[in-house]
């Protein structure tokens, strides 16, 4: 890939057959193919790197990255991946009327240049459709939209645009949070303690969600405390025998889905008469992290 300077601008030269486009988020970066430098007119090249550029100075690269993680985030969400068409068809739109406007020529003429790209591209490989421009379409109905909405293009007001998103910001921030104080909470601590008995290869919960057991058993950072004579009294009558281990301090996402925890082997050859049992906590990683905030 050739790397050549036009009017102080970077850009990426290909032999590959596809429409203009810029990668990169760091480092943007805008490729043309080999057929459009060769053949366009240096005002012609201009608007077209005006056009990367302007993707790249509104920030859409950002946007689309956003978008996506939130598709493998909420994938459960069929809209997310339903209107990725048209929010990259949006972004498109306001590409080309913030191109328009800025570089002072009609858009008759920025029209042109965009339907020249399209036939060059088609002409130097009959057999291979133009490729998807950065959030454009490739399909006729797509660009007959696309040409449409610049054919129809109408100067606007600067100031009057960022005050529509200032207000929309704003409306946008008190949304979410009416939207989160209205919510379930995204997981809850979960208070219960379960007791389990190991024996052999096999294992069995002998109580859980047992209201007694908050009687028996506490715990803070680093230990767990438990009234000997109740707790096994508790296990005679549950006729446990094996390992004893008490498992604590873990979380549930609603409606119910328990996830986490602590835990510690009880040792039944204590005589205080508070045992006191130390643990390591386990804290959440990463993953557990993120299933949280989910």
């Amino acid at each position: 890939m050739e790397k050549v300077f036009f009017d102080g601008i970077r850009v990426s030269v290909t032999d590959m057959i596809v429409t203009p486009f810029t990668i990169g988020l760091l480092k943007p970066k805008i490729v043309l193919p080999k057929a459009m430098a060769d053949s366009y007119s240096r005002e012609e090249l201009k608007a077209i790197i005006q056009h990367e550029q302007t993707h790249i100075r509104l920030g859409h690269l950002w946007f689309g990255l956003a978008w996506d993680m939130l598709r493998c985030l909420l994938w459960m969400n069929p809209f997310l991946t339903v209107f990725q068409k048209h929010f990259r068809a949006d972004m498109e739109d306001i590409c080309d009327r913030v191109c328009i406007q800025n570089s002072g020529k009609t858009a008759h003429e920025y029209g042109l240049v965009l339907l020249k790209t399209l036939k060059l591209l088609r002409s130097e490989s009959e057999n291979v459709p133009p490729a998807v421009t950065y959030a454009g379409e490739s399909e006729f109905i797509g660009m007959k939209r696309r040409m449409g909405k610049i054919a129809g293009f109408h100067p606007y007001r600067k100031k009057l645009c960022m005050c529509m998103v200032a207000v929309l910001v704003a409306v946008t921030g008190a949304a979410l949070l009416v939207i989160h104080s209205c919510s379930y909470a995204q997981f809850r601590e979960d208070e219960s303690i379960l007791v389990y008995e190991y024996v052999g290869e096999d294992g069995v919960t002998i109580s859980n969600h047992d209201s007694r057991l908050d009687q028996m058993i506490s715990y803070d950072d680093s230990y767990v405390y438990v009234d000997r004579e109740a707790f096994e009294a508790f296990l005679g009558k549950n006729n446990a025998e094996g390992q004893i281990y008490i498992v604590f301090g873990g979380f549930y996402k609603p409606p119910g889905f328990l996830c986490g925890g602590q835990s510690c082997l009880y040792e039944t050859d204590s005589t205080d008469e508070v045992v006191r049992i130390p643990y390591i906590r386990q804290e959440d990683n990463w993953m557990m992290a993120l299933f949280k905030i989910l």
